[in-house]
Order: C-alpha cells, then sequence, then structure tokens
C-alpha cells in the first residue's frame, strides 16, 4: 500500500518545482526528489549492467566514468524529466478531476501512486486517476480513467543521484544498469 503521507509529499515537491507558466507540449517537466513508483526507496542499490555515470541529469553531458556489474552504490535522490502527454476531455471525469476545465487540454505530467497522475491544466497541478496512454483505453476502458482522450503520451526519463561512487554523479534508468529498490517486496 502507498501511504497517503508519502503521495502529499510527492504532489507537494511537484506542486513547488513547477514554475507557474503555461507549457508548450514540447517543455520538460522535471520532478525533482521523487522516486517514481509505489514502494520506491533511495539507498544501496545494486549494479546489475556495466552502466554510465553522468556529470548532470542530462545524456549528453560528460560521463564521468562507468559503475561495474556487481558492485552497489549509494542512491540519494532521482528526478524525473518528463515531455508532458497531451489529453482533451471527452466523458464525465473520475471525481478527483472535478476541478478540471472540459473545455481546456490537459497535460498529463507524472506518475505519482495508486492509480494517481500529477496533470496540469492552465498554470495549476492537479492529482487525478487518468488514462496515461493511448492503448489504456481501447481494450477493456475503465471509466475511471477513460474520460480522456489521450492525443500525445507522456515521454519519461527518470535519473538517480549517487552519493558513493562518482559521487554527486547521475544515472539514466532508461537502461537496466541499477536495480531499484523496492520497500513493498
Amino acid at each position: 500500500m502507498f501511504p497517503a503521507k508519502r503521495i502529499w509529499t510527492i504532489f507537494t515537491i511537484l506542486v513547488f518545482t513547477v514554475p507557474p507558466c503555461f507549457a508548450t507540449e514540447q517543455e520538460w517537466f522535471t520532478a525533482k526528489n521523487v522516486c517514481p513508483f509505489e514502494c520506491c526507496t533511495y539507498g544501496d542499490w545494486l549494479v546489475v549492467e556495466d552502466t554510465a555515470v553522468h556529470e548532470h541529469p542530462d545524456i549528453d553531458s560528460q560521463i564521468l566514468g562507468a559503475l561495474v556489474q556487481g558492485d552497489t552504490v549509494a542512491v540519494t535522490t532521482g528526478e524525473v524529466h518528463v515531455v508532458p502527454g497531451i489529453a482533451r476531455i471527452i466523458g464525465r471525469p473520475h471525481w478527483s478531476a472535478e476541478s478540471l476545465d472540459s473545455e481546456q487540454k490537459v497535460e498529463i505530467l507524472q506518475y505519482i501512486g495508486e492509480g494517481y497522475s500529477a496533470v496540469r491544466q492552465g498554470n495549476t497541478i492537479h492529482r487525478v486517476k487518468i488514462a496515461r496512454t493511448k492503448q489504456e483505453c481501447l481494450e477493456n476502458p475503465k471509466p475511471g480513467y477513460c474520460w480522456v482522450e489521450v492525443l500525445e503520451e507522456p515521454e519519461s526519463h527518470w535519473w538517480v543521484r549517487l552519493s558513493s561512487t562518482f559521487q554527486g554523479g547521475w544515472v539514466s534508468m532508461q537502461s537496466p544498469g541499477l536495480k531499484a529498490t523496492d520497500a513493498c517486496s
């Protein structure tokens, strides 16, 4: 079970790390100090495949070195960089989304947990249940999620920061290099 306090903490971080502006479809949304799946915990993680360590959370930043399969590294925090997805409201929203304007598009940001995602409409971030992919509502659509038509799916990139080897370096979680700690297992 994903604790309500953790959901609120993540939501609070999202609200205070997003500039109050209108984003275009290609602007990045960055959620800082987050671990993006239920029961995700930072700490000592196993290196399951040799992987590059970057100076900054950016694939084009300088490579500081490589982690070696079999090692353990201390991971202290993370960031999720998202190109927001875009959705159009086509039905009666889930109760969590009743404050959204049905005439405006919704930007789908980060998955928070327990079926909820952060979405942005205008300069306000909301915590709602919403479909995140086009496929999600094609087969056996769930009314609690499929009150939108997903026009563009969000594109997420998770980065984690190391505090031991290559202190302060960043590893992209797009590759299977590190095994994240799951406190629920």
